[in-house]
């Protein structure tokens, strides 16, 4: 596993999507734009993911207040993270052969040339003023003929990359936020050939910010509260299953005891509350519940064979995109159900009431 583990998934994220075209460092503009029409007004719910195409290829996807937007043409094409700034809609994802893409209001804009394979994850970007941070990985070939590849951290300031230290083995960047002056990029590095460890930076210097003796650990979200530092993500056992996971200021914190495979996809501080979206599975052979957490407690969103991917609030209300059990994609505002009629897949949700 570990660093063979790594450079499978790799291959396993291309080859499963299908869907990733090819990348490099600032972002420049394609040929051939395909730009949606925007609503009159940003406010209600935006959720991106992705449709199908009549041939059954993934097609990027963007939905708001439940109309649907095709974002590209590009087949086995994914949305996974959403932002606005004003009333402008921002959305990142990724193409057939590893092309990192950004929407603005539509128009689409690559992040990354076409001579690196680049992904982005569901957490990815976030709006700081005028400064939009997207993070992700860039990954590259050793110099042997077949060497492996290895994926680096980096994220984007405006389309700039910015490349990320790590322990010589590499790692992804999987979440960035700000907060004043300071920018928090969470995600995983290796240690060595095998071991994989939680990793935050901060302003581009690298800790260790998992320090049990997991094997496999994953970040997939951040949030800061104060001088606390949350990442929310996954730890595998000795057995590769992973379990549901949060991390404050470094130390671990199990959200289920189960080990029949849980995930924390994502994260929000609400008030004093820790809110955190994702799965669990409740019995041997089932398949994952949409879940959620607050403040430890589980609360089950669904039944089996469905999933909590993103989570988001505005004022009072908490809102949580996932796919139901019967495979339409839908949302839960305070718990309560939206499910869409289409077959799809969301990945990330935001909210704007005013």
């Amino acid at each position: 596993m570990g660093l063979t583990k790594h450079i499978a998934l790799v291959g396993i994220i291309i080859l499963a999507l299908n869907s990733c075209k090819k990348s490099g460092t600032n972002v420049t503009k394609p040929k051939d734009t395909t730009t949606i029409v925007k609503d009159s007004t940003v406010l209600g719910v935006h959720i991106v993911g992705y449709t199908f195409n009549p041939d059954g290829w993934a097609i990027a996807t963007y939905w708001h207040n439940g109309t649907p937007h095709i974002l590209t043409n590009d087949i086995g094409s994914n949305a996974v993270s959403i932002a606005t700034k004003g009333n402008d809609v921002l959305i990142v994802g990724f193409s057939f052969g590893g092309r990192a893409d950004y929407w603005d209001n539509g128009v689409l804009s690559f992040l990354s040339d076409t001579s690196k394979l680049v992904s982005v994850g569901e957490n990815s970007i976030y709006v700081n003023g005028n400064d939009v941070y997207v993070a992700g990985q860039i990954n590259k070939t050793s110099l042997t003929i077949d060497g492996p590849t290895v994926s680096y951290p980096i994220y984007w300031k405006n389309g700039i990359a910015v490349s990320l230290p790590d322990y010589g083995f590499g790692g992804t960047a999987a979440a960035i936020i700000v907060q004043g002056k300071d920018v928090y990029v969470a995600g995983n590095v290796y240690i060595n050939s095998f071991i994989r460890v939680v990793a935050l930076w901060k302003n581009g210097v690298l800790s260790r910010f998992s320090t049990d003796n997991t094997i496999y650990a994953s970040a997939r979200s951040i949030a800061i509260k104060g001088n606390d530092v949350y990442i929310a993500g996954s730890i595998e056992t000795t057995r590769a299953v992973s379990v549901a996971t949060y991390w404050k200021n470094g130390v671990t914190n199990r959200l289920t005891d189960t080990l029949l495979g849980s995930n924390a996809q994502s994260m929000i501080l609400h008030g004093n509350d820790i809110y955190i979206a994702g799965y669990n599975t409740l019995s041997n052979g089932a398949k994952s519940v949409a879940t959620y957490w607050k403040n430890g407690v589980e609360v089950h969103l669904s039944t089996p064979g469905s999933t909590a991917v993103s989570i988001t609030s505005q004022g009072n209300d908490v809102y949580i995109a996932g796919n139901n059990s019967d495979g339409k994609m839908c949302y839960w505002k305070n718990g309560a159900i939206t499910e869409f009629t289409q077959y799809a897949v969301a990945q990330g949700i935001t909210v704007v009431y005013q």
